[in-house]
């Protein structure tokens, strides 16, 4: 798991948010989250803005960029 996906996978466990919920409401596919979380697939500036968006978080804190 990378940087991105470890971080995602922890937000959606302490917001008990399941991985098809989120991409639902950010628009993409579950396999989409699901290949981010484990490292399958680099995000696109869209959807990690959206997951930043989502969860009030800074992309910088998404990235691994503290």
């Amino acid at each position: 798991m990378n940087d991105i996906g470890s971080r995602l996978s922890d937000l959606l466990a302490s917001s008990d948010t399941s991985q098809r919920e989120l991409a639902r409401q950010i628009g993409t596919s579950n396999a989409t989250i699901s290949r981010i979380i484990h490292g399958d697939l680099n995000v696109t500036l869209r959807v990690a803005v959206a997951i930043a968006d989502h969860f009030c978080i800074s992309l910088d804190w998404l990235v691994g960029r503290e």
